[in-house]
């Protein structure tokens, strides 16, 4: 999250935590969780008006760790949904809200949370 501060700082966007008071252990590898948050966090800032909210909760269910993050956007699409996290997919007008998306991030999201669960 503190990656991602000077991002929500500059959209005058406040990310509320939330994670659940039991104990966790997670056995994974640090720089890939940081950086699916971290592209998670990005998404939901760029993509929400300024002044708005970002979520990030964290729970327990069954054994394993969740992490959502949640924003205050106007979400995607239906018809984006089965592609979202094909390689260079962007959803309607993106380009002119965000210049520098390349359509990548959910991608490396989905491929490192891959890796992290076949560890």
């Amino acid at each position: 999250i503190e990656t991602c501060q000077a991002l929500l700082d500059s959209r005058n966007q406040v990310c509320v935590v939330d994670i659940a008071d039991e104990a966790m252990v997670v056995h994974a590898d640090r720089a890939r969780l940081v950086q699916i948050v971290v592209n998670l966090l990005n998404n939901a800032a760029k993509y929400s008006d300024p002044g708005s909210r970002v979520w990030v909760t964290v729970r327990t269910n069954h054994g394993h760790v969740t992490v959502s993050v949640k924003d205050e956007g106007p979400g995607l699409d239906a018809d984006l949904l089965p592609r979202v996290f094909q390689t260079f997919t962007r959803g309607h007008g993106q380009s002119i809200q965000t210049p520098d998306g390349l359509g990548v991030g959910l991608t490396l999201v989905k491929r490192l949370t891959a890796a992290i669960v076949e560890m």
